[in-house]
């Protein structure tokens, strides 16, 4: 059975990496994605036969076992075919009978031996398991599916093999839509970084504090981003990581999480706003960041099938000419089509407040070159 609801949605929920790493070495499933394909992956050494039923229920791709270049080679396994992301073995097996081999509980025999080190003769040839082969280093050599699912489980404590199956739409489509009840999402981009952080004997929690911390005692003007929902309705999302991009042509970049209900749409559409609020609208950022209608309090007009929030500091029109996937965010660029903006002071948001306002330089000689401020009119 194959998974339904490409485009759909990525995955159930995020995890944060130890949930993830928790449910490796518990024998669940976690999915690893790159954006455009996704794949389902469990510790080889908790293989069962109801695991692979697992997989043959989620995916009607054939279910890999992807191994380290040191445990590939240690089974005296024979690569069979090579592409640049796809390095395949010999199909091997444990049983000598076929039909023995070609049940569950069969292939799970032999999953189990590659994830044992059992080499030649055990692993005979051909038969109904295809090995992969990572590349040598991991993530840190090449950011590719077998090689996160590889460092994946062994950061988890298992050993260097995973049972992996790329995820499938009906129509054979790579997908990255896993269903409710199956897994949770990780990044490639997410996993690199963990396994960069622990060649560097740094905890990824610490890590995180420090980056949390840090970026909260970052003052910045916060944003409402503003476009138009496929059903015709408005939608929008506050963001405190708007800035400028480019001065030609005249962009913006701001970055979205992958959980935000805004995504889709702004995925889907070419224009959008960007609402820089003034200072007295701190109940429009209230309702932006929460979860119900945050339109239905806030003064709103059209403008050339944009939001448009009235009142705030600048309104700028977009033109969306790039977007990025890295990590558990996605990276927006716009070119500027039209907008305005007035002198009222901005809403800071700084270390966990909007209670924060600007204040002008005592020396004059201080005040930033006319030719250097960003607020006229377009």
């Amino acid at each position: 059975m194959a998974t339904t609801g490409l485009n759909k949605q990525t995955a159930t929920r995020q995890p944060n990496n130890a949930d993830a790493l928790k449910r490796i070495s518990e024998g669940e499933i976690v999915i690893i994605s790159d954006g455009e394909s996704a794949m389902a992956v469990a510790s080889a050494a908790r293989v069962s036969a109801g695991l692979i039923a697992r997989f043959e229920k989620m995916t009607s791709a054939p279910f890999y076992v992807a191994l380290s270049a040191s445990q590939f080679d240690g089974l005296g396994l024979v690569l069979h075919s090579e592409t640049a992301t796809l390095p395949i073995g010999r199909p091997v097996d444990v049983l000598p009978h076929p039909l023995a081999a070609m049940s569950r509980s069969g292939r799970a025999d032999t999953v189990a031996a590659m994830a044992k080190g059992l080499p030649s003769p055990v692993l005979r040839v051909p038969g109904h398991v295809t090995p992969l082969r990572a590349m040598p280093g991991g993530l840190l050599a090449r950011v590719g599916h077998i090689e996160g699912a590889v460092d994946l489980v062994s950061m988890a404590g298992e050993a260097p093999a995973a049972i992996v199956a790329f995820l499938v739409s009906d129509d054979g489509a790579p997908s990255t839509y896993a269903g409710a009840e199956f897994g949770e999402l990780l990044t490639l981009e997410d996993l690199r970084s963990m396994r960069l952080l622990r060649e560097r004997g740094n905890p990824h929690h610490q890590v995180a504090s420090l980056f949390i911390e840090a970026m909260t005692r970052n003052p910045a003007a916060v944003a409402v981003i503003t476009a138009c929902a496929p059903d015709g309705a408005p939608a929008g999302l506050l963001v405190s990581s708007m800035s400028s991009y480019s001065g030609n042509p005249p962009s913006v970049v701001f970055s979205v999480s992958m959980k935000s209900r805004t995504l889709g749409t702004l995925l889907e559409q070419d224009d959008f706003g960007v609402n820089i609020l003034a200072r007295e609208q701190e109940d429009v950022a209230a309702a932006f960041a929460g979860r119900g209608d945050k339109f239905r309090s806030t003064m709103w007009i059209w403008d050339h099938h944009v939001p448009r929030i009235e009142g705030t500091q600048s309104f700028l029109r977009c033109r969306k000419t790039a977007q990025v996937s890295l990590g558990d965010h996605t990276l927006f660029v716009g070119a500027i089509i039209s907008g305005e903006s007035s002198p009222v002071p901005p809403l800071i948001y700084f270390d966990r407040s909007f209670q924060w306002t600007l204040t002008a330089p005592s020396n004059p000689e201080t005040e930033v070159d006319a030719s250097d401020q960003r607020g006229s009119a377009l």
